[in-house]
């Protein structure tokens, strides 16, 4: 028996770069899409096709972390000034995303040396408003040797060999929920929808190290990736009917492209759900009320971090923090200004009470 694997390594080649046109592409009329799984591109999937604003898992996590003002001006059909932050490291990420899949972002690869001049700007601002994700053909270069040692490492890990032999790439799920507002509509992206067993692995790439020391120490909780992974959950259960957990596949941009899986405990995602569950109820109440408060107008009181307070016990306990003894320490004088040839502390001349550097301390 072969590899299970192989047959899916032979899909996933990177489909040819398209040009962007010569003249701007006309404006789409928005796609309408209700409960269910779909396949739409990047574009339809940000502008939010649902039938009303929906919350996705980074719109949650925005009111989660932040307030619902925050998410408001986060959102593509609210904020009517919303615009996507477009930034070279994410394009990287997609261009992984597209070669690893098989399907995501058009590509567009410029062959300029750097975005400095202005031809190679204005290359890059066509490519995006295009709808292209634009990309220096170094990068493009460097993206195809990350996927191709990146897929040669896929066999060794067991889980996601498994899922990624029979799968579906990019799937968008919608579904309602019910709050105590009214119903509201929500809505996720997958990386891979697995045909076998019950793990969906989501593709991340990063610049520090993939495995659980770095991007699992660190990176993953600054992501809030467990809430991701409690957000999927929810979803996928709600349109496919199908119990199943995220973990996270993830590859280093630099070499040698190292690849590492992990997940959440069952804990972390246990707390998670919690936290879905307080942004589904919250989308609820200011979508229907159309009233988006910032944060609590309550004084917070905020406890200094341990770091802080350690340091502070620190110097306590060294003494530092005694007014007579730190006066007498700070004005202390080295051995050597006890010579009757060295400067006095006091000069005159000195506001700060300090002796002035001599020639033989200037040269130590």
């Amino acid at each position: 028996m072969g590899n299970p694997f192989d047959a899916a390594a032979e899909a996933f080649k990177p489909e040819p770069t398209a040009k962007p046109a010569a003249t701007p592409a006309t404006p789409k009329e928005r796609v309408v899409l209700d409960v269910g799984s779909h396949d739409v591109d990047d574009e339809t999937y940000h502008s939010d096709p649902c039938p009303e604003p929906s919350l996705s898992c980074s719109i949650a996590k925005v009111l989660i972390n932040r307030s619902p003002r925050h998410a408001w001006a986060a959102h593509p059909r609210l904020n009517p000034d919303f615009e996507r932050e477009e930034k070279e490291s994410f394009d990287l990420g997609t261009i992984f995303h597209t070669m690893i899949l098989g399907k995501g972002a058009d590509i567009d690869v410029l062959d300029f040396k750097d975005w400095r001049t202005d031809a190679a700007k204005a290359a890059r601002e066509a490519a995006r408003k295009q709808g292209y994700t634009p990309v220096l053909k170094a990068n493009y270069e460097r993206a195809e040797a990350m996927v191709k040692a990146v897929r040669a490492q896929i066999p060794g890990h067991e889980e996601l060999a498994y899922a990624m032999a029979a799968g579906v790439p990019e799937r968008t799920f919608i579904w309602k929920e019910e709050t105590t507002a009214g119903p509201i509509y929500c809505r996720l992206r997958l990386d891979w929808e697995a045909r076998n067993g019950a793990l969906f692995p989501d593709w991340k790439s990063t610049l520090v190290g993939a495995g659980p020391e770095e991007w699992g120490a660190r990176v993953m909780w600054q992501m809030d990736s467990h809430i991701q992974a409690a957000f999927y959950r929810r979803g996928v259960k709600a349109v496919i009917d199908k119990d199943v957990d995220l973990f996270f596949a993830v590859a280093e941009t630099n070499f040698p492209h190292a690849l590492a899986c992990m997940r959440p405990t069952p804990a972390a995602v246990a707390m998670a759900d919690r936290a879905v569950a307080y942004a589904i109820a919250m989308w609820g109440l200011c979508l229907h009320s159309n009233k988006w408060p910032g944060y609590a107008r309550q004084m917070a009181w905020i406890d200094p971090p341990a770091w802080k307070e350690k340091l502070f016990l620190e110097r306590e306990e060294r003494g530092e923090m005694e007014p007579v003894a730190a006066w007498a320490m700070l004005n202390a004088l080295p051995d050597r200004a006890e010579r009757t040839d060295e400067p006095v502390e006091g000069d005159d001349n000195d506001p700060f009470g300090l002796p002035p550097i001599s020639q033989e301390d200037a040269s130590q």
